[in-house]
């Protein structure tokens, strides 16, 4: 098809159709007809496909290949030859000739090798067919033509299909078979019209014929699959919540996915369990990089989650990927110190993890071997259990939950690359590595809780928001009363020591408007006060040692992977008494890939100091907790599971979503590009070339004054661009096209003329499935030869309807003095030195309800100084547009730039916009979008 070569020889022989028709078998038969096509089918045994619950659309009973060898010229067939493969292939088969119902032929169409063809396949089922069973034929060629390299594939694909739909579908072109075949003593019945093709006492079979045009033949022979009873998954036995999973390549694509996926559940799809929905979705299924995931139990909460994904929305349960580049790298777990605990903690989870229950009721049995009290009577409080406060009991509770947190992360398919721990979470971290023992960790735990005991209530520590040089700084004038416990990244450090001097530095620290808060420690831990009790740790820990880990373990005493047989008594009086170096280990493991960081804890501790040291060294990761502070300990795991795979996580579906079987959901959301000239393209008469104002036209009634118009369609190719504008969900048109229209205005007055006073009145929201009428009218110049104009809109489907102003504005003659010296790129770049992430940008624009797709995304990298920001813009080749709106649109990111603009300083046009820099008419100049300032 890239070339005429075939065409030009088949017409030299005359074998290519005058009609472009493919008439196989036909007496009307003149020459062939190409196509081209790609087809692609997945072939797996058997057995192997109903253990792995795959829909068998047909089965391949056997097949031959052969060649002609010698014959009278290339292109013509061997009839022996085809008559010798496709016994070979019944043969191979274990099958005779009678057990075959139809086949799918070459039949090209052309007057030489159909014949042959029919002849070949006569002698080999002639004998066996009785009068009212003949071997029936036909060809899919006369359908679409002869795809080539695709057309045995073809064949194959519509036989699966008819022995789905049970109906053979005629061959067209062929109300006249060829007389060159004996059709009453062939055996063979070209199949003129619809033949039902019902199931019955034997498996239905069908041969296929394919045909090299070298030589090469091939017979395949297709079998129906066997019928099997499919067993449906047991209900659960309690409305659990699952991870239902849709995915796409764009935003657009998500929207449309999550929507016919929603209207399915509501309709066809109605009566089928959410367990197997919810299997189909994660096990098979491509997931891509934009997703939208959510937790449901019930379908009325299902339904409702993909209705609001695909209108732009939130809703409970739904996680929706953020606007940015997906993350990519390890995962890793990170194990807190002394975090959040409290009476009654994992009791949901222990009640609804079985695998939760199991790993704390072992940690359970390995303390009390150790101390002679359970962790599962503290945890639960009540008379006599031990108090969660005391550090001797705190740490074994806290060490416990992480364990059964790990066991439990472990089976919903998340496995780390590597875990790190914090102070008290080295040891759950060194368990979890594989570099000690249940009962080795047990033992540290809870020695080392003991050893502290007696510095209980002496000490304290307070986490204070600046840099660890700062803190040092101002940590001389207590001279040894405090240390630095901890650095958790660059405004991020922990001060420990006597309680007094606490108090005090608190007191400076508030007065400074400095952040700083407590630490829920209850003791002067990584300070001069562990200094006797290392001594007893190492006595106490002096017959534990670690082993070789298959995880790596990196250790925030080093600030790097440490082996796991070096974790030996010194290194745990180390771990008690140095200052924890956790941005240290987390800048390491960032150097080595990891993208991913699940905190294993009861309450989210380190997350902001990961992404601290992360945007310290410029790189995006995504983070998650275990349980959040608001809704059930078990769904808070779930969440932080969506929240993951949102983010382009891929965890073992296996386990994440392993109840259920297949069932047929909506397939992917297509976006389909028309290449053709739109049928409904208007007139070229009406027609002025600009993409937004089509007609101009200049009043009758009122001279000078001029009204242009044009109609916006979303299903239109050259505005589907605008459906990537979405605010709060809703399409809207951008304000940059509405100055577009301006513009293209301009050019139809005969004085160089700029925009000024442009007010935005109110919004314009498009509409997917209707059309809209813009209008630009602008009125003849007053004394100044100041012109106003307004621009407004109504519906294409009602004339009637009222016209809606959205922005007025006026020309102005443009200055006649030659524009000012604008500075040198080189003196922008200068001042604007700081790199500007973009992925956060369009992060924190999707929090605040912008959610730009792809087309106003031309931004392409920001630079930033004080007060001004330096943008670098896509280029539009071969764009219509005077100022192409998504390329203004995309300039206007930089407003929310400059290092003096709050965090949350993205917004959308609205109200006075003040005047437009380009000058527009004859002579227009204005500054480069993309800075500003």
């Amino acid at each position: 098809m890239t070339t005429p070569y075939t065409f030009v020889e088949f017409s030299r022989m005359r074998a290519l159709s005058p009609t472009g028709r493919c008439r196989s078998f036909s007496g009307d038969a003149d020459g062939t007809a190409f196509s081209d096509g790609v087809a692609m089918v997945v072939l797996k045994r058997l057995a192997d496909a109903r253990r792995d619950g795959d829909e068998v659309l047909a089965v391949l009973r056997g097949s031959a290949v052969g060649q002609d060898g010698r014959s009278t010229a290339l292109t013509v067939p061997s009839g022996p030859a085809q008559e010798r493969v496709t016994r070979r292939a019944l043969e191979l088969s274990g099958l005779a000739p009678a057990d075959i119902d139809y086949v799918e032929a070459h039949g090209t169409g052309t007057t030489l090798g159909d014949p042959i063809e029919a002849r070949a396949l006569a002698r080999v089922f002639r004998d066996t067919r009785p009068p009212d069973r003949p071997l029936r034929i036909g060809s899919i060629k006369s359908n679409i033509g002869h795809t080539q390299a695709a057309s045995g594939l073809a064949g194959l694909m519509k036989v699966v299909l008819a022995l789905r739909h049970e109906t053979l579908p005629r061959t067209l072109h062929a109300e006249r078979p060829t007389r060159r075949v004996d059709w009453e003593s062939s055996g063979l019945r070209l199949v003129g019209e619809p033949v039902a093709w019902p199931r019955g006492e034997r498996p239905r079979r069908a041969g296929v014929n394919s045909y090299g045009i070298s030589g090469t033949n091939v017979h395949v022979i297709v079998e129906e699959a066997p019928e099997e009873p499919r067993p449906r998954a047991a209900a659960p036995r309690t409305r659990e919540p699952g991870l239902f999973v849709v995915s796409a390549r764009g935003g657009s694509a998500l929207r449309r996915q999550t929507g016919r996926l929603a209207a399915h559940l509501e309709d066809g799809g109605r009566d089928e369990p959410l367990p197997d929905v919810a299997h189909t979705l994660a096990n098979r299924r491509t997931h891509f990089d934009r997703r939208a995931v959510v937790l449901a139990a019930d379908r009325e909460t299902l339904v409702s989650g993909l209705n609001a994904a695909a209108a732009g929305r939130s809703a409970p349960g739904l996680v929706v990927s953020p606007s940015r580049e997906p993350v990519t790298g390890g995962l890793a777990f990170v194990f807190p110190g002394h975090s959040a605990r409290w009476t009654g903690m994992g009791a949901e989870l222990a009640a609804r993890s079985e695998a939760f229950a199991d790993a704390l009721a072992e940690c359970d049995e390995a303390i009390r071997r150790q101390v002679g009290w359970s962790v599962l009577a503290a945890m639960r409080g009540g008379d006599g259990a031990p108090d969660l406060e005391r550090p001797d009991v705190t740490q074994p509770v806290l060490f416990a939950f992480g364990c059964a947190l790990t066991r439990m992360w472990r089976s919903l398919g998340v496995e780390a690359g590597a875990v790190v721990g914090h102070s008290l979470g080295e040891i759950t971290a060194a368990h979890a590595a594989g570099a000690l023992t249940l009962d080795e960790a047990a033992a540290v735990v809870t020695r080392r809780g003991l050893a502290v005991r007696p510095a209980a209530g002496l000490g304290g520590s307070l986490a204070v928001g600046l840099p660890e040089e700062s803190v040092r700084e101002m940590l001389a004038e207590y001279g040894s009363r405090l240390d630095v416990a901890a650095v958790n990244s660059g405004r991020a450090t922990t001060v420990s020591g006597d309680l007094n001097a606490l108090i005090a530095l608190r007191a400076q620290l508030q007065q400074d408007q400095v952040p700083v808060q407590d630490v829920p420690v209850g003791f002067a831990t990584h300070s001069f006060h562990m200094d006797p009790v290392g001594a007893e740790l190492r006595e106490r820990l002096g017959d534990v040692c670690g082993a070789p880990c298959p995880t790596p373990l990196y250790s925030t005493v080093l600030g790097e992977p440490v082996p796991g047989d070096a974790l030996d008594a010194g290194y745990w009086a180390r771990n008690l008494r140095e200052p924890v170096r956790f941005a240290a280990t987390v800048r390491r493991m960032l150097a080595d890939g990891f993208r991913y960081f699940v905190e294993v804890g009861a309450r989210p501790a380190l997350l902001s100091s990961i992404k601290a040291v992360a945007a310290e060294e410029g790189v995006e990761v995504a983070v998650a907790g275990s349980l959040n502070r608001d809704g059930g300990e078990h769904d808070g795991v779930l969440r932080n599971l969506a929240l993951l795979v949102a983010d382009g996580y891929a965890p073992d579906w296996s386990k994440a979503a392993p109840a259920g079987r297949h069932v047929d959901l909506p397939t992917y959301a297509f976006e389909r590009g028309r290449y053709w000239t739109s049928a409904k393209a208007a007139p070229a008469a009406e027609r002025s070339g600009m993409p937004l104002l089509h007609r101009h036209v200049e009043d009758s009634e009122v001279p000078g004054r001029l009204i242009a118009q044009a109609d916006v369609d979303l299903r239109d190719d050259r505005f589907g661009y605008l459906a990537d504008h979405r605010v709060g969900g809703t399409v809207w048109l951008p304000a940059s096209a509405f100055l577009e229209m301006a513009l293209e205005a301009s050019t139809a007055l005969q004085d160089a003329v700029q925009l000024a006073g442009v007010r935005f009145e109110r919004p314009l929201r498009l509409r997917e499935d209707e059309a809209v009428r813009l209008q630009l009218v602008v009125q003849p110049a007053d004394a100044d030869g100041r012109r106003a104009f307004t621009i407004a809109s109504r519906s294409c489907g009602d004339p009637q309807a009222a016209w809606t102003d959205h922005v007025v504005g006026r020309f102005e003659p443009a200055d006649a003095q030659e524009p000012e010296e604008t500075e040198s790129l080189a003196e922008l770049r200068r001042r604007c030195g700081e790199e500007v992430g973009l992925p956060d940008l369009y992060a924190a624009m999707s929090a605040a309800g912008i959610d730009y797709d792809d087309a106003f995304r031309a931004l392409k990298a920001a630079w930033r100084g004080q007060g001004e920001a330096l943008g670098h813009l896509a280029e539009t080749p071969g764009s219509p547009y005077l100022l192409h709106p998504a390329v203004l649109d995309s300039a206007l990111r930089t407003g929310a730039l400059p290092g003096d603009v709050p965090a949350a300083g993205c917004s959308c046009p609205r109200g006075q916009a003040g005047s437009a820099s380009p000058a527009c008419g004859r002579g227009r100049s204005g500054r480069p979008a993309g800075s500003g300032r």
